[in-house]
């Protein structure tokens, strides 16, 4: 498989992963109600509009993705960043039951950058927090969003167990992975996209935070 094979392959993963995620729970909440129908909570009508959005979800993103199966070239056009920023991290709090994922976004933020590259690289780091800060008494992931001299930077931090200093030098390298069932692309995938948009990924070291990743865009 062919480098650009492997980024479409792997971006259509995660992609997918979180909205196919969502619906599972919202089954379990259905099954819930058919059992206990008098219980408080939202209805079957509502848990059956939230389902039909993340299935529209999914065929968004799968449509979305076979434009970049065309071609590994970004789309790079000025981008509302606040705005997906914050539809990111409110599509991946259906993922977090019991943990704090935190949003702190400076307002009218943009950038320089394809919408679909982006919110592959956000909902990969996003999702890597949440996974990593779950064994955590009281788990947290926190996303900033903010300006800078020369772009914008978005970070995910999370309370985690952190990264060892011997895996920095090989975290971005297709297939090192610490995680079990991981398949050690995400992070290589994130960085690969970002580059093509003239950006970067890259750990950072934050006071108070175990781990922190950061997306950096131009203006």
């Amino acid at each position: 498989m062919c480098i650009r094979d492997r980024l479409v392959a792997t971006a259509t993963l995660h992609e997918v992963k979180n909205p196919l995620h969502s619906l599972g729970l919202l089954l379990e909440e259905v099954d819930a109600l058919e059992t206990s129908p008098e219980g408080p909570g939202p209805s079957r009508a509502d848990l059956l509009t939230k389902a039909r959005a993340q299935m529209a979800r999914i065929d968004a993103s799968i449509r979305a993705l076979r434009k970049v199966a065309a071609s590994l070239e970004p789309n790079v056009a000025p981008l509302d960043l606040d705005g997906v920023v914050r539809d990111v991290t409110r599509s991946s709090r259906d993922l977090a039951p019991g943990r704090a994922l935190e949003l702190v976004v400076e307002p009218d933020l943009s950038a320089r950058a394809d919408r679909t590259f982006v919110r592959i690289i956000l909902e990969n780091l996003v999702q890597n927090g949440l996974e990593a800060s779950a064994d955590e008494r009281e788990p947290r992931v926190l996303v900033t969003a903010s300006r800078t001299e020369d772009g914008a930077v978005v970070r995910v931090h999370d309370n985690g167990p952190g990264i060892d200093a011997g895996a920095r030098t090989s975290l971005f390298e297709p297939l090192a992975t610490s995680k079990s069932g991981g398949m050690g692309l995400g992070l290589s995938v994130s960085r690969a996209l970002a580059r093509a948009m003239h950006g970067d990924v890259r750990v950072t070291d934050v006071p108070g935070w175990s781990t922190c990743v950061e997306l950096r865009l131009p203006a």
